[in-house]
């Protein structure tokens, strides 16, 4: 999936199951990848977050130009 609007802000994400063959329904894992950028309304900067959901949680690395 993409968006991306006018003012530059823009999201990407995907997913897949970890375990896929695993015929225990809870050992199936989600796994979520995506990114988004925003520009910082008070300072201006672009931040950009690339993350990663699964069963460790939210795992967000963010940065900004």
């Amino acid at each position: 999936t993409v968006l991306e609007l006018s003012d530059g802000t823009s999201i990407s994400q995907s997913g897949k199951i970890k375990n896929p063959q695993e015929p225990d329904p809870e050992k199936k894992i989600q796994v979520i990848e995506g990114s988004y950028k925003f520009t910082d309304a008070k300072t201006g900067e672009v931040v950009n977050v690339k993350y990663v959901a699964d069963e460790n949680g939210y795992q967000p690395v963010l940065s900004r130009k």
